[in-house]
């Protein structure tokens, strides 16, 4: 009888572990799809601006420009 549990845990988590792995690889490579050319552009220029390449007014200047 304390055999046969331990083998339908076994089961059972082995049948999770694959779940959660199935689940994390399928967000995991359809995460970056989910974005629209307006949040690229945005995300882009923010880093350029974090980085100091672009100042506050180019920032605004090349975001109206790209969104057209």
């Amino acid at each position: 009888m304390e055999n046969s549990s331990v083998y339908v845990f076994s089961a059972l988590f082995c049948i999770a572990l694959l779940c959660f792995l199935a689940v994390r690889i399928y967000s995991i490579r359809h995460k970056s799809g989910n974005r629209s050319r307006e949040d690229n552009i945005d995300w882009i220029l923010k880093n350029r601006m974090a980085k100091g390449e672009i100042d506050k007014q180019e920032y605004i200047r090349l975001k109206d420009l790209l969104s057209k």
